[in-house]
């Protein structure tokens, strides 16, 4: 059975935390098993400071930018189909009740943690919003919004029989090498990077 995760009162006319999040959060702490988890009060709502009304996963990933990030492949925003930033949100949350856990063992005074959705959300395009604001070079050629996807929007490899799938690497070394042992041409390799490479700037 998996536990509650350890959280204080809402206040009057404020909505219960999220119950995704919640149950993320309760699933990772019980992992720890230590019964202080029980002890720090813990609360996840869904804006915390962002200054706009949520009240749903995707609520939030409008506001927040993570369906304009989604949608930069097709063009327009779309909404991821999972529940990405309640589940970030829970790992949050986990992650500061363990952080709090481990100052009291060092011993810190009492702990209290507090996160939001909307924060998860912002946390989760954090790296793209750097880059759409960054001054200079590193914008023209790093930035996320210089990457323009093909009219197509950006497809999944398809094997010869019909499987589909992703590859994922950060080093044109490793890409090289993954298709040369595929027995791709060196010059079709070469010219696959760049593509590639743009579509971690559409996310």
């Amino acid at each position: 059975m998996t536990p509650t995760m350890p959280t204080t009162p809402s206040p009057p006319g404020i909505q219960a935390p999220p119950q995704v999040a919640q149950q993320v959060a309760a699933r990772l702490l019980a992992l720890v098993g230590d019964p202080g988890t029980a002890t720090v009060p813990c609360r996840v709502d869904w804006a915390g400071p962002v200054d706009v009304p949520l009240a749903d996963e995707r609520a939030v990933q409008a506001a927040c930018g993570v369906m304009e990030v989604h949608g930069r492949a097709s063009g327009r925003p779309t909404p991821l189909a999972v529940d990405y930033a309640s589940t970030v949100a829970g790992v949050l949350a986990a992650q500061g009740v363990c952080a709090a856990l481990l100052g009291r063992a060092r011993g810190a005074g009492p702990a209290w943690v507090r996160t939001s959705v909307g924060q998860a959300a912002l946390f989760g395009v954090v790296q793209y919003l750097a880059a759409a604001t960054a001054d200079g070079q590193e914008q023209e050629t790093a930035g996320p919004r210089r990457c323009a996807p093909d009219s197509a929007g950006h497809r999944p490899f398809v094997s010869a029989d019909g499987v589909v799938f992703e590859v994922e690497t950060l080093e044109a070394e490793r890409w090289l090498g993954f298709w040369q042992r595929l027995g791709a041409s060196r010059g079709a390799v070469r010219d696959g990077w760049a593509p590639f490479q743009q579509r971690f700037g559409t996310a």
